[in-house]
């Protein structure tokens, strides 16, 4: 064996010039680094973060689909933290499985399905959905009157906090305002709440215009697509721009993703 691997090098050491052995050794050494690269990478998504429970280096699994949320220590920006991450969290953050339509809820660090839900916390989300005759007519219209009632109230707190994000959706006994998450572009969800933007409520015209522009649709597509001239759509885009605070169609777009009142089905914001 080492006679064979002795004739193998003087073989290679005389065809070889002094430049292709060192770029065969290059290229080993390259090969070398990206396995050791792979292998930290590897072993930092597999620790938990200081601070975190074994469900926060998952990265937030939700069946096929993979968020990937930045962690940071209790000390740095805890503001870009998911709410109810960490241990200290009391916060309820809910979030919404798109392909079953199911909630878990985060608090302290600790992730629970929706049936696991205090009787309290739950007569809260019960009472809202009481409450809000359009969000009762449109999910008995689409999944049937017949559906438990436990089932309805879950559904809706799947179309009204379904994302995940730095806030809260329920504060002790308090439940936040609804979300801007939608299930997909023409959400049934528009049928019963709003999506705002810098606080102001938006028209269904309106986020369909935001929609459009985030495809990079120039206006005459847009007016085209809407049905209207031209001229009538520069004025709903004009108040627009007032009602939102914004001079240009690039500011409005910015704040329209970082408020993820466009862009953001099934997503994450840590903005």
């Amino acid at each position: 064996m080492r006679r064979k691997f002795f004739k193998i090098k003087v073989i290679l050491k005389d065809r070889l010039s002094y430049t292709d052995r060192l770029m065969i050794l290059a290229i080993i050494a390259f090969i070398f680094l990206i396995a050791i690269a792979a292998a930290l990478i590897y072993d930092i998504n597999k620790k938990p973060e200081a601070g975190t429970t074994g469900f926060s280096h998952k990265y937030l699994r939700l069946n096929k689909y993979q968020m990937k949320v930045k962690f940071t220590k209790p000390s740095e920006n805890p503001q870009h933290l998911i709410a109810g991450l960490l241990q200290k969290d009391d916060g309820i953050e809910f979030y919404g499985i798109p392909q079953s339509k199911k909630v878990e809820w985060l608090q302290n660090g600790h992730s629970h399905n929706f049936d696991k839900l205090p009787q309290g916390k739950f007569m809260i989300l019960a009472n809202a959905f009481n409450s809000n005759h359009e969000a009762r007519q449109v999910i008995n219209k689409y999944f049937g009157i017949n559906l438990p009632f436990k089932r309805r109230v879950e559904l809706y707190t799947y179309f009204m906090y379904g994302g995940l994000d730095n806030k809260p959706d329920m504060i002790g006994e308090v439940l936040q305002p609804p979300e801007n998450y939608r299930h997909e572009e023409d959400c049934i969800s528009l049928q019963f709440k709003k999506i705002h933007l810098n606080g102001s409520p938006l028209k269904h015209r309106e986020i369909k215009m935001l929609d459009m522009m985030l495809r990079d649709y120039k206006d005459t597509a847009i007016a085209f697509k809407m049905g209207i001239q031209v001229s009538t759509y520069n004025q709903h885009k004009k108040e627009l721009f007032i009602k939102t605070g914004t001079h240009s169609r690039t500011a409005l777009m910015i704040a329209a993703i970082k408020q993820r009142a466009t862009g953001f089905f099934h997503k994450v914001s840590l903005g």
